[in-house]
């Protein structure tokens, strides 16, 4: 319908997957990759994990139409069957005509078609999407079919492909054997923003179109705001914008138009809210009640002078009671101060300030980015896309990038949040919620240390002192059993545990303390003292 206004040759944002649009993110290309790896190297069994909407049965397809020649493929996609029936599928896909029988008959000739394969010099390749949906004892059965081996090498490589309830399973103890066998992981992550935009700009390309004519930034800042970097539910949106923006005749998407569709995708409109509605941080109750009470004690006051932050907690006088936040007279003279030419430099030393670092950023002229300005003060910098409620999570000083429409950029620094707005450091003006959201995309600027000392993710197979840390944190927030669980070696407990701490807070569930996670854990805990938004 709107594919020969917009100039397409075909619908850039079908939902149905094809191959023809692949696109690889960083952790969709390490999947392809290790798929491929999995096959050359008869790696046996391999496990792909990912979210609803993540791209799994794209990848999926994209790789099963790069099989070699000599490669024969049994691919199962409705699971939900019982030992017999899946024996009897796999026969059946394979070309055995034997589709009848006992189990142990069915295993068979199963077992006697992979060797006539294997002296012909094929591999036998089976993929079984949707495996969540199996049975523990499926699953079973399926390691069974993975013991059909000679002397020195597997005769048949299995690939399950499911949600990450799979994982649950396979971590289940009557599974630990299967769990055991399986030789390479590979976890899909949602998009980041710049690969969302690059993801848009690529489908638009292959229906013959340019996604610089229909798509601003701010309109790409409302995607990323609503889908959060899955694919799915950014063809959804992306799809509907198109369809609204043909009805409207407008070729160049504007912004309203996108908060439409995607108050039309989600289902509802969204209220108007106080900012700290879905802000709590999630732990077992138990240690809520710990945690609350020493967060009151080491929570530090803005006032007076400030602390050097950077170290162990030493006990605060007591935080300041919540109050309305005066918000400015003039609004528009509020926000126009974050448009000076000072402006980057100011925020950066209101930053610095709550950290207890006095004019530490030097003059407007400074040639160093905000990163490296962070950096030469020893500090971590977090640049992301984040949205009022993962700001509100992360409770740290932050500076939001603002843009209006004149085209002009701006910092603003947020010191403080109450109910109705942002406190932008002692001197500057309270800005209220509605006008920041009206200049804020999403791109942030937050200073923190990384008391774990390691600057980069942790994850799966990874030893050592941060894991060491990262799992006592775990074991405060009872997400670790007490005194069991903490060895430095990152596996499958620490990341059942890391996963869970993400789904509960609304991060990225992937397994992977990563940068946010790692803040979020220091914001939390008392003994690593940190500035607070409130």
């Amino acid at each position: 319908m709107y594919s020969k206004f917009f100039g397409f040759d075909a619908k850039p944002f079908n939902l149905t997957p094809d191959p023809k649009f692949l696109y690889l993110g960083k952790a969709h290309k390490e999947s392809y990759a290790q798929l491929f790896y999995s096959l050359n190297e008869n790696a046996g069994f391999v496990v792909l994990i990912g979210e609803v909407g993540t791209g799994k049965t794209t990848i999926c397809r994209s790789f099963l139409k790069q099989l070699p020649q000599d490669c024969n493929l049994a691919y199962i996609f409705n699971p939900a069957q019982d030992e017999i029936e899946l024996l009897k599928s796999l026969n059946k896909e394979l070309g055995i005509e034997y589709e009848f029988g006992t189990k142990k008959e069915l295993q068979d000739v199963l077992y006697n078609y992979l060797l006539e394969q294997e002296k012909a010099g094929k591999k036998v390749l089976v993929l079984i999407d949707e495996a969540q949906n199996l049975s523990p004892v499926v699953l079973e059965q399926i390691r069974l079919l993975s013991n059909l081996e000679t002397e020195t090498k597997k005769l048949i490589q299995i690939i399950l492909v499911g949600q990450p309830e799979l994982d649950d399973m396979l971590n289940g103890r009557s599974l630990r054997q299967l769990r055991q066998r399986v030789s390479v992981w590979c976890r899909l992550a949602p998009l980041n923003y710049d690969e969302m935009v690059e993801y848009i700009n690529h489908r638009i390309r292959m229906a013959g179109g340019a996604s610089a004519d229909i798509f601003g930034e701010r309109v790409l800042r409302e995607i990323f705001r609503f889908s959060h970097g899955t694919p799915r539910l950014i063809n959804l949106v992306c799809d509907r914008a198109l369809l609204a923006g043909y009805a409207s005749g407008e070729r160049k998407l504007s912004v309203s138009t996108i908060k439409k569709c995607v108050e039309d995708v989600a289902g509802t409109t969204p209220k108007r809210e106080n900012l700290w509605a879905g802000y709590r941080f999630a732990v077992p109750a138990a240690t809520m009640a710990v945690a609350a009470v020493l967060y009151a004690a080491f929570l530090p006051v803005s006032q007076g002078k400030p602390v050097a932050y950077g170290t162990k907690a030493q006990k605060q006088t007591a935080p300041r009671p919540a109050a309305p936040l005066p918000v400015a007279a003039s609004p528009s003279q509020s926000i126009e101060t974050f448009f000076d030419k000072g402006s980057r430099m100011a925020a950066v030393n209101g930053l610095f300030a709550r950290w207890g670092i006095q004019d530490a950023a030097g003059s407007e002229d400074e040639p160093l980015t905000i990163q490296e300005i962070a950096k030469k003060r020893k500090m971590d910098c977090f640049v992301g896309n984040i949205d009022k409620t993962l700001l509100g999570k992360l409770n740290y000083p932050a500076i939001l990038v603002l843009n209006d429409e004149k085209g002009r950029t701006g910092f603003m620094p947020v010191t403080g949040i109450w109910g109705n707005g942002f406190e932008t450091g002692p001197a500057g003006p309270a800005v209220g919620l509605d006008l920041a959201l009206k200049y804020w995309g999403g791109e942030t600027y937050v200073f923190w240390n990384d008391f774990f000392d390691v600057h980069a993710s942790l994850q799966r197979s990874d030893v050592g002192n941060p894991v060491r840390q990262l799992q006592l944190a775990m074991e405060k927030l009872g997400y670790l059993e007490r005194g069991n669980d903490v060895d430095g070696i990152f596996g499958p407990k620490t990341e059942r545990a890391v996963t869970r701490f993400q789904q509960e807070n609304k991060l990225v569930p992937d397994g992977v303390a990563g940068d946010s996670t790692i803040m979020l854990i220091f914001s939390v805990l008392p003994e690593y003292k940190t500035p607070h938004l409130l």
